[in-house]
């Protein structure tokens, strides 16, 4: 699993794959591969290594043809290795997929498709997916009937590409794990992650769990496996491609350290409205808890302390993957915080409909608000950090820490105190972060180390 793009329209399609590759190189990765449709069918190049390298050896941007998927993994199952990378193909060479996720039973799928005569080339969870489609079309299904037909068998977390030959769409479908469409007059890009297309188009389809996307020439069908046909709103991205990229900084983190300034000064720019609301609520509520993953979670713990001392407030903090087992407390004047950068964790969307069976309210604390946290909390603050690139959190804690912060500030009565305390730690952190700050810190550096 790590990072998959898709892309279909009027230009060669392994251009803006290869460069949709190479902005998805911040999440990590071990291989990488592409395939491209078109009148000799598809054509298939994949291998373990860094993306460039890989291009160098099988030349991705020879590929031609107008619709094409591609994939950047990172192992979960099976080993790293040519075999293993994505995209993965049937036993007919016609239908190609890429998926993020886990299938759980994949196992006991494999066992039934080898029984069939299937035979596979990789040790992966991922193949079965091709080949379940595979079986599907054997039945006499069409390719759109097939794939759902064949993701409706998955148990675990997916957001999968798949395309066939003689079929001009890329099918698409997601759970569990991020996919998002992105519109463009002249062509249509699905990817787990925005900065793959984001130079391209900031016109996107934040597509929810259990959605099948169909692009084709003809534009955009979305169906529900829940639902049915169903249409979701085209957002335009507040951030841009120059955003997401390095801005002159040896690496993101770098970048994003320094970004954490101008961030103490976004976050505390809420919609009024929004944060009287939320503040109405926690003085209402009969208990509260906030939930997060990872940074998200610390963030929680450091926020409690603030609540304590200066609301005299007791908080529950509880790791998302923890929160089952505190259910039997939850009623319906229980108030949730559900905290995630990405607004796509799985085990805090979990946390968030628990609490929303048992009655209670959820406020989500979220950097992309397109995301499933945002659309399925009853409210949401916004952290307002810009696009974080990084695998390690800065920015976004910090915004989270003081979005928390600043509520419990607020409920006590002492909004304005620690608004000029914002003021104060925003020049502290700018002088700390600023570049001279660096460079004095590398010459000092280099003299201890040269004692």
């Amino acid at each position: 699993m790590c990072g998959i793009i898709g892309y279909i329209g009027p230009d060669n399609a392994s251009e803006y794959l290869f460069k949709g590759l190479l902005n998805l190189e911040y999440r990590g990765y071990d291989s990488a591969g592409m395939a491209v449709l078109n009148s000799s069918g598809i054509q298939c190049r994949k291998a373990a290594g860094k993306i460039a390298e890989i291009s160098k050896k099988l030349n991705f941007l020879e590929l031609e043809g107008s619709i094409g998927i591609a994939h950047t993994r990172w192992a979960t199952h099976g080993r790293v290795c040519d075999e293993n990378a994505h995209p993965h193909l049937d036993c007919s060479r016609e239908i190609a997929i890429v998926h993020n996720g886990i299938i759980e039973n994949y196992d006991e799928l494999r066992a039934e498709l080898m029984l069939k005569g299937h035979r596979f080339s990789s040790e992966t969870d991922s193949e079965v997916v091709a080949h379940l489609i595979e079986e599907e079309i054997k039945k006499g299904n069409s390719f759109e009937k097939a794939f759902i037909n064949a993701i409706s068998r998955l148990r675990g977390t997916f957001a999968i590409l798949a395309i066939k030959d003689g079929e001009r769409k890329i099918v698409g479908a997601r759970k569990g794990s991020p996919l998002v469409v992105g519109v463009s007059d002249r062509a249509t890009f699905i990817s787990s992650d925005i900065p793959s297309f984001l130079e391209w188009t900031s016109k996107v389809v934040y597509l929810q769990d259990w959605d099948v996307v169909i692009a084709s020439d003809n534009g955009l069908r979305i169906y529900n496996l829940r639902s049915g046909e169903v249409s979701r709103p085209v957002d335009t991205v507040d951030w841009t491609a120059e955003d997401a990229k390095k801005g002159g900084f040896e690496h993101y983190m770098l970048k994003e350290i320094h970004e954490q300034a101008e961030v103490l000064q976004r976050v505390i720019h809420q919609d009024r409205g929004v944060l009287d609301s939320v503040l109405d609520e926690i003085r209402r509520a009969r208990g509260i808890f906030l939930v997060g993953c990872g940074s998200s979670y610390n963030a929680c713990l450091a926020a409690s302390y603030v609540f304590s001392k200066i609301a005299r407030m007791h908080v529950n903090v509880v790791l998302a993957s923890e929160f089952e087992n505190y259910e039997h407390f939850l009623t319906d004047e229980t108030l949730v915080f559900a905290v995630s950068q990405s607004g796509e964790t799985y085990d805090v969307l979990e946390a968030v409909r628990a609490a929303k069976k048992m009655g209670s309210r959820v406020i989500g604390i979220v950097n992309r608000i397109g995301s499933s946290l945002a659309r399925e909390s009853d409210c949401f603050l916004k952290l307002n950090a810009g696009p974080e690139i990084c695998v390690v959190a800065t920015k976004t804690y910090d915004a989270q820490f003081i979005l928390l912060s600043m509520l419990a500030y607020a409920v006590a009565g002492k909004y304005d105190e620690f608004i000029s305390k914002i003021k104060s730690l925003y020049l502290d952190v700018y002088n700390l972060t600023s570049r001279a700050m660096r460079e004095h810190i590398q010459r000092l550096a280099e003299r201890l180390y040269q004692g």
